[in-house]
């Protein structure tokens, strides 16, 4: 289990990475290859490759010193008995219909904050300041199963092959999508804003605009954890072989043509989220999505 850990200034680095505990990964791939359509009298062939991954994670050891409390490190606790891809956040609980205010569990344990709004709605305590909302674990990044699956088909020189890449479940901290929820003056907003709270018994996930509480509006939380799901059409490939007889009158021992176009499509659980970033279920901010590539190629065998 490597971690970066802070050092001594003198040293000319400020932390280095070193292996704090012990952790076990296991997990389970399936691969099946099957001719759907065998090559018949008409020449036509269907194939179907299909690959799916299950995994899990667990922290067995962590040093002395940590094992009760364990380690923050971003949206994680290193914790033993858990996963690094846990998130460890602030429990959001949602908005006051009557005032607008973000509301978050409130933590009995933590240190009383000025201006604090208490509130309890169906016997669960709630604050509307960030400094005392609970924290908990709240799913993972890792997905129930992913892989990819191809389908191959030909018919007398011409192949379509398809390929799909695929993960269902897990959950991605969404920390684009927060940014753009935020009531900064002059910053670019989710459509999603207009669902804001604007009076009394108004329902809603979004609170009331107020450049005086962005901080407890955007706050760190579990609001920004979304399915992780998606489905991408990472490869279409069309070509055609031409035949012998023709090669040959042209000087050449083999000719291929065909078109070829990468990630035409991607879906996921919202417009512009890409889990596929990182396995841990965090952002990069300022990424740009997987490029849409269109090919045209000429094949030639002298």
């Amino acid at each position: 289990l490597l971690f970066s850990v802070p050092i001594a200034r003198e040293s000319g680095y400020t932390s280095q990475n070193r292996n704090i505990g012990k952790m076990v990964n296991k997990g389970i791939e399936f691969d099946v290859n099957i001719d759907i359509v065998k090559s018949n009298s008409n020449g036509f062939e269907w194939n179907l490759a299909l690959n799916a991954t299950t995994f899990s994670n667990e922290i067995t050891k962590l040093p002395e010193d940590s094992r009760e409390n364990g380690i923050i490190n971003g949206t994680k606790k290193l914790l033993e008995g858990r996963s690094i891809y846990d998130f460890w956040l602030r429990d959001w609980y949602g908005v006051d219909p009557a005032t607008g205010e973000p509301l978050y569990v409130y933590d009995p344990e933590s240190e009383e904050t000025p201006n604090n709004l208490f509130t309890t709605i169906d016997g669960v305590d709630l604050t509307n300041n960030q400094n005392n909302a609970l924290y908990a674990y709240n799913g993972s990044s890792i997905p129930d199963v992913y892989g990819a699956f191809t389908n191959t088909l030909s018919y007398k020189g011409f192949t379509l092959s398809v390929l799909f890449s695929y993960s269902v479940g897990g959950k991605i901290y969404d920390s684009n999508y927060q940014s753009l929820m935020s009531t900064d003056d002059g910053s670019a907003v989710h459509v999603d804003i207009a669902n804001r709270w604007q009076q009394p018994g108004d329902i809603t996930d979004v609170p009331k605009l107020s450049i005086n509480n962005d901080t407890n509006i955007i706050a760190t939380s579990d609001r920004w954890l979304t399915d992780a799901s998606f489905l991408n059409l990472r490869n279409i490939n069309f070509g055609y072989v031409f035949n012998q007889s023709t090669v040959q009158g042209l000087g050449l021992s083999g000719l291929r043509m065909y078109v070829s176009a990468e990630n035409l499509f991607f879906v996921s659980a919202r417009k512009g989220m890409n889990p596929l970033e990182t396995f841990n279920g965090t952002q990069n901010v300022g990424l740009y999505p997987p490029s849409r590539i269109i090919t045209l190629g000429v094949n030639l065998n002298f």
